[in-house]
């Protein structure tokens, strides 16, 4: 009798310990994984990273307009000597060697406008690419306590039909100290660590700017 309750309390604990064992893996490796939605656009907006971003933008936009102008001062003469050499041109061969130079010219001058207005395009970029990467580790915090696996944009899904995923309000809170209006809206040193900082000497690709 005594070896039969032995053998009913060994088989107990192993079936025990295997209940135990499987509720570990459903919490764990099992478990159905977990989604969560945050609207970047939202944030966006209400951190009011778009409105400064707007206000920054006019400036630069200005600016962009005073060096158009200083640039077409500056060459008037050229271009007023090359149309005089043309014009003063007495055979083919040195009227052809005004209109290569007077092309190269054109060509330095457009090269110019290029490179002020990617200024302003390589700006709107870095303001874009820094608001994501002050937003990531807030994201990824709010992520982790509510033990959800992937974070997607609603951009990317057709519909949405549980509310409670959506975890926007949450993470802007928690990332709201990011975003204080003395903090400037590109941050060198942090797309440098992040491998996302262009050189003045390569061409910036557009980011694409959040609604709001």
């Amino acid at each position: 009798m005594s070896d039969a309750k032995k053998s009913v309390s060994w088989y107990e604990t192993a079936y025990i310990v295997v209940l135990l064992g499987v509720l570990v893996l459903s919490m764990t490796y099992l478990r159905p994984h977990s989604v969560g939605v945050v609207n970047l656009d939202t944030a966006f907006k209400k951190l009011a990273v778009g409105e400064r971003l707007s206000t920054a933008m006019r400036e630069k936009d200005l600016q962009a307009q005073a060096r158009f102008v200083a640039l077409k001062k500056a060459s008037a003469g050229e271009e007023k000597a090359l149309l005089a050499a043309f014009k003063a041109a007495q055979s083919e061969e040195e009227k052809g060697k005004v209109q290569g130079d007077f092309m190269a010219y054109q060509a330095r001058m457009q090269k110019s406008r290029a490179e002020i207005a990617e200024t302003v395009q390589r700006f709107q970029r870095d303001v874009v690419m820094t608001f994501r990467e002050r937003m990531r580790p807030h994201v990824q915090k709010v992520a982790a306590r509510k033990r959800v696996d992937l974070v997607i944009e609603p951009e990317q899904v057709f519909q949405i039909l549980n509310k409670s995923v959506d975890m926007t309000d949450t993470v802007i809170e928690d990332a709201r100290s990011e975003f204080s209006p003395d903090k400037p809206l590109v941050d060198e040193a942090l797309l440098k660590s992040k491998g996302l900082w262009i050189e003045d000497d390569k061409a910036a690709p557009a980011a694409s700017v959040p609604a709001g």
